[in-house]
């Protein structure tokens, strides 16, 4: 995975607009993505709960903060398809920005530049 060094970035994907057995999204059906946060290695990725959830929106991006905590970060993307006016909800599995192959060809993590740790105390002395 290439690691970018930064405090924001924007999480960007393609649109859904059909089904796995190639049928449109239908007129009328909503498609939200759901953005999840996870530190890498992804463990448990099919498990929202398991994740951090950093958003959900109905475009195909999300600016997010990159926590100053030393430590590498996964994005995922699900989409939310609501049918049936609200009376059927679908999910996606999870696509992780860490794994290599057709829906992330470019796999990538994100890490805060610097980490900055408490200064420890000066001139403390004992009793």
């Amino acid at each position: 995975q290439t690691v970018h060094y930064t405090d924001q970035a924007t999480i960007e994907w393609d649109p859904v607009t059909q089904l796995t057995d190639d049928t449109p999204i239908a007129v009328g059906d909503v498609v939200e993505y759901e953005v999840y946060r996870t530190p890498y290695p992804v463990v448990d990725g099919q498990n929202p709960v398991a994740h951090v959830l950093e958003g959900v929106v109905s475009s195909v991006s999300l600016n997010v903060n990159v926590p100053n905590d030393s430590i590498s970060y996964a994005y995922g993307v699900r989409t939310k398809l609501t049918t049936d006016g609200g009376a059927t909800i679908l999910y996606s599995p999870i696509n992780w920005s860490d794994v290599n192959g057709l829906s992330t060809p470019n796999p990538f993590l994100y890490r805060h530049p610097q980490t900055v740790s408490p200064k420890a105390p000066q001139g403390l002395m004992g009793n």
